[in-house]
């Protein structure tokens, strides 16, 4: 596994990989009690969310360098940009349950085709967008956490604080992410480390 000099920065990209694996358990258990859930929509549930917390582990692992074959970059593209052509797809038709909740998930697809692309050509003012985008994200489901605590039903209770819950570590991953990849220096990371995957380091450098 490569390790980075830095305390901080090895400590970032692991909670990454933490928090991206409670995404996926978190949505499993949603998927395994749908029946029972209101409002359970597969694909926002599944492709949205599950298959984001996939997409972060995988990216994870692309930055722990266990995944050295730039192809995988391109898997990570053409998921995600699967993900936004549902939603967009979606939104055209009329066929959702909350247009926001799809213009936001199609919003995370773009960003998340964003970190999979050739990390050499990303723009800092983009990345920083997206990273501001991210941070008011985080902040609107830590209120929606706090407040599924006052639904009086157990299981309702439950199942919203984990859908809820892993929107938080969607963003709070994701930010971490983007500021370990473009700006590592603010994580205490000054180089290059071998298989690293970042704008000021190229694949497989």
């Amino acid at each position: 596994m490569i390790t980075s000099s830095s305390a901080l920065f090895n400590f970032a990209i692991r909670l990454t990989f933490l928090l991206a694996s409670y995404v996926v358990v978190a949505y499993l258990i949603r998927l395994f009690y749908a029946n029972a859930i209101n409002h359970f929509d597969i694909v926002s549930d599944w492709l949205g969310h599950g298959g984001h917390g996939l997409g972060m582990s995988y990216m994870a692992l692309l930055m722990l360098g266990k995944l050295t074959n730039p192809f995988s970059n391109f898997v990570g593209v053409a998921f995600f940009a699967l993900c936004t052509a549902v939603f967009a797809w979606r939104l055209a038709t009329g066929r959702y349950v909350k247009a926001w909740w799809d213009w936001v998930h199609l919003g995370m697809g773009v960003s998340m085709m964003y970190m999979f692309w050739n990390t050499s050509q990303w723009i800092p003012l983009l990345t920083g967008l997206f990273c501001i985008a991210y941070v008011l994200f985080t902040l609107y489901y830590l209120k929606e956490t706090w407040e599924d605590w006052r639904i009086p039903e157990h299981f309702r209770r439950f199942t919203a604080f984990l859908s809820n819950s892993a929107h938080v570590a969607i963003g709070i991953a994701m930010l971490v992410m983007f500021i370990a990849m473009q700006w590592p220096q603010l994580l205490g990371e000054a180089g290059c480390m071998s298989g690293m995957v970042m704008p000021s380091c190229p694949f497989g450098h």
